[in-house]
């Protein structure tokens, strides 16, 4: 299990480290805080660590997220994701889940900020699945790239 813990954190690490300039931070309203990588890539890379247990104890959750194109006031994005708890020692997978992330642009000249809502179905085996969903705020660290237009501009990829 520690090859798995390790290979997943060289994932990331060589994920991130491909020209990912966009960074984004997301804290959640149940104790939970997310790292991403850039949302304008058509794949993305997303951690998020539960801090409402002890260190040894903090469950860490490892997506790959397909982005959809962005529109004017949202973005969808859609993945696959595996929970653990590295540092535990034992039974180290905690469940396996399927994020679906709607992100709403509130402020359409800061889109920086962003209000994140996520479902995920969870399966924690064969016999035992639920619904997860949480909600938080975004913030993406280098801006947005934007095409010049009259009305302040369209993100990368927009369709209008």
């Amino acid at each position: 299990m520690k090859k798995l813990n390790g290979l997943l954190l060289l994932l990331f690490v060589i994920t991130i480290s491909k020209g990912y300039s966009q960074i984004g931070f997301t804290a959640y309203r149940n104790w939970a805080i997310g790292i991403n990588s850039s949302t304008s890539k058509k794949v993305s890379v997303d951690v998020k660590f539960f801090l409402n247990n002890a260190l040894k104890s903090t469950p860490t959750e490892l997506n790959l997220m397909y982005n959809l194109a962005p529109k004017t006031y949202h973005r969808i994005s859609f993945g696959l994701g595996l929970n653990f708890t590295p540092l535990r020692g034992y039974d180290e997978i905690n469940f396996f889940a399927v994020p679906i992330l709607l992100e709403f642009y509130p402020l359409q000249k800061f889109k920086q900020l962003s209000l994140a809502l996520e479902f995920a179905p969870v399966f924690l085996d064969s016999d035992n699945a639920a619904i997860r969903y949480m909600a938080g705020l975004r913030y993406t660290f280098s801006p947005l790239s934007v095409k010049g237009k009259k009305d302040g501009g369209t993100m990368q990829g927009e369709k209008n």
